[in-house]
């Protein structure tokens, strides 16, 4: 990095100094001046006056008139003789005058040639100062960034001073790690209230619970009968999270109702798909079911997704059943969940196989998954999708 920045230093002097010897200054405009005037000067000559005044006069003394014409003719002669003499008073003090405008020029651009330099620099002076500040300041981020120390000590001091005020009015709060860290969880805790808002308003709107309890009530429990099982179960709806990217949410309360009076409703609940049963089954996009689920916990961490905290409290569900719904373009929609504690509480494999045809044949008999897809269609324009993890580029 450090490289980079000394090359851009070095180019950035470059700049300066030519704007400095390009830039037009009022002194050597002053000394195009001067310098035009002194090659004016040089053209002045003495006028040729005084020579056709010596000419006419040798030609009139050349003359020979009568007394009373020569008298006239040796006035006029009198006459240029005087215009002679003042032609030539004239010519000198021309000469004199001229050589001293010539020496005082010749004064001004020899003082004005050596304060050119420092003219220049004055001159762009304001465009120095432009282009320098920011250069710095971005010198000094770039090695705050990038040293452990000045971070470190920018922390420390920003857990002793909480606020600063300036002359003028001005005062620049500080906040504190943990202040920054209680900020950030009071905005995730409001997008996610708004969240779950989104939801419950789409359940209401489509009917997402009521059509899910007509099933369980017409389909499912019909079914358990027929089969002479009566498992204690619980059953739900899983979607897309509009907040965190690759997560899922749970978008109504556990049916039946019961779930809900003791307190274990669920909805609202979100998870990454990398967790569990319902992540591997959203990620393989296709429908699982188990009558019982491994309480090793090592096999949970492998195998499941787990944490070791997350397979030591682990879910005491032994049967679980996953049914995928998917979009009209084939990507995962929902999935259709049921569980119950007690191992083949749904019955054996071929029970279960059946369970899933008598699941699949209600949603889109009731138009679940039609449902489903307008829920998806109505929040999907509105999501944030915050991406947690993201892959190394």
């Amino acid at each position: 990095m450090w490289k980079g920045v000394a090359v851009f230093c070095f180019f950035f002097v470059l700049v300066i100094v030519t704007l400095i010897w390009m830039q037009p200054s009022s002194q050597e405009s002053a000394l195009t001046a001067l310098t035009a005037s002194e090659q004016v000067l040089d053209q002045i000559k003495s006028s040729d006056t005084a020579a056709k005044l010596d000419e006419a006069r040798a030609l009139l003394g050349g003359l020979k008139l009568s007394a009373k014409e020569q008298s006239a003719l040796n006035n006029a002669i009198a006459d240029i003789d005087q215009a002679r003499l003042a032609i030539g008073a004239d010519n000198a003090g021309l000469v004199s005058y001229t050589a001293q405008i010539k020496t005082l020029l010749g004064q001004a651009k020899s003082n004005l040639a050596a304060l050119t330099a420092i003219e220049r620099a004055r001159a762009v002076k304001e465009q120095i100062l432009v282009l320098v500040w920011p250069v710095v300041i971005g010198i000094l981020v770039l090695y705050t960034l990038n040293s452990k120390k000045s971070i470190e000590a920018l922390t420390r001091l920003g857990s002793l001073i909480s606020s600063v005020k300036i002359p003028g009015g001005l005062e620049l709060n500080f906040q504190t790690a943990a202040a920054i860290k209680t900020t950030q969880e009071e905005v995730l805790k409001s997008y996610r209230r708004q969240v779950i808002g989104q939801y419950s308003s789409v359940d209401a709107k489509y009917q997402i619970s009521s059509t899910v309890s007509r099933i369980i009530e017409d389909k499912i429990k019909p079914f358990f009968d027929s089969q002479s099982l009566n498992p204690d179960f619980r059953c739900t709806i899983h979607v897309r999270d509009i907040l965190f990217e690759n997560s899922l949410y749970q978008l109504i309360d556990y049916l039946p109702r019961k779930w809900t009076t003791l307190g274990k409703g669920g909805r609202g609940r979100a998870w990454s798909i990398r967790f569990g049963m319902m992540g591997r089954c959203w990620r393989l996009e296709q429908t699982e079911y188990q009558g019982s689920v491994p309480t090793d916990q090592i096999k949970l961490m492998t195998d499941w997704g787990m944490t070791k905290a997350e397979a030591e409290t682990s879910s005491r569900s032994q049967t679980l059943f996953c049914h995928m719904i998917f979009a009209n373009n084939k990507s995962p929609l929902a999935s259709f969940y049921l569980d119950a504690e007690n191992k083949d509480a749904f019955g054996d494999k071929a029970k279960m196989d059946a369970l899933e045809g008598t699941v699949a044949a209600a949603i889109t008999e009731y138009h679940l998954d039609d449902a489903l897809q307008k829920v998806w269609g109505d929040l999907q324009p509105t999501a944030p999708f915050i991406e947690i993890y993201s892959e190394r580029k």
